[in-house]
């Protein structure tokens, strides 16, 4: 649903095209829900919390961007050419504030947001697997199969690739470092709360959106967001980082200190989903705002506050009953 939600797969393409529709039906749709799936799974069986959640996000970051799409590196058309035309930060191959900022991207919107809400919406599952050892190790063998089968198929169609191939030692690297850091990473102790003012739910999604804003700075161009300026803003910040170097690692730092978070601090629900909101907050509107109802982006949000509304009132009931 984010690739509908950002506008990278549309509606009216799978109408217009049936060779973009067999794309998404065989590539794009496998490749997140096996994805998800997967660390989901990972979650429930190792009894792990949200840092470990956010480190499973990067992970799958790598695999999308790096692996299967490889917008990580220049000779992609997809990978943008940011702060100039030439480009800042693209170095030895690499688009290094892109690697940086869609990686992170993924790591909330496209799983760390949808299983949390799942956690939320059905919480008497949060605690069950949903399949067996064996039916993890298919998921897992079709999601490796998908990424072996379609990197030689680029190879053989994309010379850049073919001239290219060490460079995909970073998303291997990325995934393999981000799965061991997920297994590794403890849950938060249950007794220790947020509480006072900071643990206020809105305060929590005002919390996040401004992590949101300030994290993804060099990418959100990309949103059509009505409300900021924030063309000035993407301009101002590569007018202090003509390299990239400021891009490429202040949002890893803000990442840290989002793990480090969520390895301190167990949240109540309410909190989770003040979060959620908030890291959602700009994605929802930038889709909403156009009204664009033949790419999808539209349908997609309202899905998405529907899922919300959904957390919202089913977490209410909880807390009322108790």
């Amino acid at each position: 649903m984010v690739e509908f939600l950002t506008g990278s797969t549309v509606f009216s393409g799978l109408l217009s095209s049936p060779l973009y529709a067999l794309m998404v039906l065989l590539v794009t749709i496998p490749n997140y829900s096996l994805s998800a799936l997967l660390i989901r799974e990972a979650i429930v069986a190792w009894k792990k919390g949200w840092a470990s959640l956010l480190a499973f996000g990067i992970a799958y970051g790598a695999i999308n961007e790096g692996l299967m799409a490889k917008t990580y590196f220049t000779f992609q058309p997809l990978s943008p050419a940011l702060g100039s035309a030439e480009g800042v930060g693209r170095l030895f191959g690499i688009n290094w504030p892109w690697v940086t900022g869609i990686t992170l991207f993924h790591m909330i919107v496209s799983i760390s947001v949808p299983i949390a809400l799942s956690f939320l919406i059905f919480p008497e599952s949060s605690s069950q697997r949903l399949f067996g050892r064996k039916g993890t190790i298919t998921l897992l063998g079709l999601l490796t199969l998908q990424v072996a089968v379609w990197t030689p198929f680029l190879i053989v169609f994309d010379p850049g690739l073919r001239q290219n191939l060490p460079l995909l030692a970073l998303p291997i690297g990325i995934v393999l470092v981000f799965v061991c850091l997920a297994r590794s990473l403890p849950a938060p102790d249950l007794g220790r709360n947020l509480r006072g003012f900071v643990g206020r739910p809105i305060v929590l999604g005002a919390v996040a959106l401004l992590f949101f804003v300030i994290t993804f700075a060099p990418i959100l161009r990309f949103f059509a967001f009505p409300f900021i300026p924030l063309a000035k803003l993407y301009a101002g910040v590569y007018r202090l980082d003509s390299l990239g170097i400021l891009t490429t690692f202040y949002p890893m730092v803000l990442a840290g200190l989002a793990v480090a978070f969520f390895l301190r601090y167990s949240l109540s629900e309410e909190q989770v989903l003040g979060l959620i909101a908030g890291a959602l907050f700009i994605p929802l509107v930038s889709a909403l705002a156009p009204f664009d109802l033949p790419a999808g982006a539209p349908v997609a949000a309202l899905i998405y506050l529907v899922c919300l509304v959904a957390a919202w009132t089913k977490t209410k009931r909880r807390s009322s009953d108790s």
